[in-house]
């Protein structure tokens, strides 16, 4: 860590500090991470730098390189509250470097870095039996009128149907929900997206209507985010990945479809 940080990974209570400190769920809550290209190498890629709260993912963020012996800062991010329910107890946040694999190093296994987290509580919290019952919105992936399925992918842009796939050229992934409860929505709603288990992208929103449909505008950086090899492949949509939302069924928030990658270039669409 640099001159003055307790560690690589720091979560405060207190903006601009890099020292760590108590934590209370009632207060903001501000994150700093360092990044450092110890080789003697330059990296002259992208690369990206994940954050997980408790294993549920919170950013990414894309890193445009890094010269040899230097570093790379985050200070003061205050967007865990808007991914995760603030709870007491102990948690753990972790850091990961180079999640998809894109830069060839000389070692592969620190770039994982994890502090644990003792949340405390200096007020009176309800337990989850003390909330109301009543009415609750239910996020469920859904097929729009003329699409094939839920996900769609396509080396077509603007395809409601899957088409033929190569590690040649684009692919173009669209997907579908909605809020199938009786309520709307009014906390930000987040979208994963994942290749065989590995995190593509996130999304999100500021609320959904009740009986509102979202249509996944396309996303064409499938090639950008990760190396694929032809063969079979699986896509996976997680609505609300970190339970943010409280929801009638918590079970129906997830689906995954396998595609096939071909090695040849596909046809020009007729």
């Amino acid at each position: 860590a640099p001159n003055g940080w307790s560690s690589p990974l720091v979560m405060i209570d207190n903006p601009k500090s890099v020292q760590s400190s108590d934590l209370f769920v009632d207060e903001e809550i501000f994150i700093s991470w360092t990044v450092s290209n110890d080789s003697r190498m330059d990296i002259n890629q992208l690369f990206f730098v994940d954050l997980y709260f408790d294993d549920f993912f919170l950013s990414r963020w894309h890193i445009a390189g890094l010269k040899s012996k230097s570093w790379v800062s985050l200070i003061d991010w205050e967007g865990l509250k808007n991914h995760v329910k603030a709870t007491t107890g102990s948690h753990l946040l972790k850091l990961v470097i180079d999640p998809t694999d894109w830069v060839a190093e000389t070692d592969e296994t620190d770039n994982v870095y994890e502090i644990a987290i003792e949340w405390l509580s200096d007020t009176l919290q309800l337990n989850g039996g003390d909330q109301l019952v009543g009415k609750l919105p239910d996020l469920v992936p859904v097929t729009p009128k003329q699409w094939e399925g839920t996900i769609i992918a396509s080396s077509y842009s603007g395809a409601v149907v899957n088409g033929s796939l190569s590690v040649r050229d684009t692919t173009y992934i669209s997907y579908a929900f909605k809020n199938a409860g009786s309520i709307s929505i009014p906390e930000n709603v987040w979208v994963h997206l994942y290749l065989d288990d590995v995190l593509l992208v996130q999304t999100g929103g500021a609320g959904l209507l009740a009986e509102q449909t979202v249509e996944g505008s396309e996303w064409p950086g499938l090639f950008d985010t990760v190396n694929i090899l032809p063969g079979r492949h699986t896509l996976r949509l997680e609505l609300d990945p970190n339970d943010l939302i409280t929801e009638a069924d918590e079970g129906n928030n997830s689906i995954e479809q396998t595609f096939t990658w071909g090695k040849d270039h596909v046809e020009t669409k007729p």
